[in-house]
């Protein structure tokens, strides 16, 4: 029984130290410069994803992902600000529903924090870490893992990992009309 204790104990500390170097590794190693010209900053959910495409937007860059809280953006807008100090003006996603008590889920549900551990985790500084940790201990320690092999394919995907401007190429209003079309029942029998 003592072995094994010894040997789950070996097991955490090295996945612990992985995680931490890797996610230094990244950190340090990450190209977090925006062009110079680019002061505006976009962040926050699907609604700015995709609808702020800042290859039209002069001096923008869309660093906004559907599904991520707030708690993430803090977390980029940290990084990316540090980096780049001629970042003035930061748009962020709004809608009503974003304040309301059940997103606090989006911040200490277990599949959240599995899913959104892994592309921030080489942001997070330790208090970060114990944010998320103290809101949901288990997730927290079982997502993190994972962020090994995240941390060292950052270097190599840049901000695409982050996120950006999402292109919807099927436009609602031309498939609602679509589906608003009267149906000729002769036709179809």
């Amino acid at each position: 029984m003592k072995r094994i204790s010894v040997f789950i104990l070996l097991l955490i500390i090295t996945v612990g130290t992985l995680a931490c170097i890797t996610g230094l590794y990244a950190k340090y190693t990450f190209d977090f410069t925006l062009n110079p010209s680019t002061n505006i900053l976009v962040l926050g959910n699907s609604h700015p994803e995709c609808a702020i495409n800042d290859s039209i937007v002069p001096r923008t860059k869309n660093l906004a992902q559907s599904g991520a809280a707030y708690f993430y953006d803090y977390l980029k807008l940290k990084a990316i600000v540090k980096h780049n100090r001629q970042i003035d003006t930061v748009v962020i996603g709004y809608t009503y529903d974003i304040l309301q008590k059940d997103m606090d889920s989006w911040f200490v549900n277990e599949q959240k924090i599995n899913t959104q551990i892994r592309y921030y985790f080489f942001l997070f500084d330790f208090d970060d870490y114990l944010s998320l940790a103290s809101a949901n201990p288990v997730a927290t320690l079982k997502s993190t893992p994972q962020t090994i092999f995240h941390n060292i394919r950052m270097k190599s995907k840049g901000f695409s990992y982050l996120g950006g401007y999402k292109s919807l190429h099927e436009r609602k209003l031309a498939k609602a009309k679509e589906l608003l079309q009267p149906i000729d029942i002769k036709k179809n029998q």
